[in-house]
């Protein structure tokens, strides 16, 4: 049986802007579940949300692959410039050390959850966003 996340179901020249949704259609997920280290990832804030992160993501990743590689890199660039803003606003806040925001986590751990199930290195990530910002965050055992 074939690897279904790699698995291309259609294939349509996508439209006008495809990046741009797909980036709103993920954050409104991202928006639903938060980083537990006890749950190992990303899981739902909420119980009566069932949502998890990973099957989330992988749905996610199996939507990415169905358009060219130009839309991935297109919702990469924008979830980068999106943890990239949290984080440098939480900063500018304040001149202690300061944990990053959640939406930077969040985000954060969907593009290594990316890199990881595209089998690339998590080296990768460094073309979006800054090392330093990659290693604050904490690792999960999929990453």
């Amino acid at each position: 049986m074939t690897d279904t996340k790699t698995q291309i179901y259609i294939a349509a020249k996508p439209a006008p802007k495809m990046a741009e949704l797909i980036f709103i259609i993920i954050m409104t997920g991202l928006g639903k579940v938060s980083f537990m280290s006890g749950a190992g990832g990303l899981a739902s804030k909420r119980v009566q949300d069932p949502l998890d992160g990973h099957v989330f993501g992988l749905g996610c990743i199996c939507l990415l692959r169905q358009f060219p590689e130009a839309v991935g890199d297109g919702v990469l660039t924008y979830l980068a410039q999106y943890a990239r803003s949290f984080a440098a606003d939480a900063s500018a806040r304040s001149n202690a050390n300061v944990d990053l925001p959640l939406e930077t986590l969040n985000v954060v751990h969907f593009m290594e959850l990316y890199v990881s199930e595209r089998q690339e290195t998590r080296a990768s990530l460094a073309k979006k966003l800054p090392m330093s910002l990659i290693d604050f965050v904490p690792r999960t055992a999929n990453t």
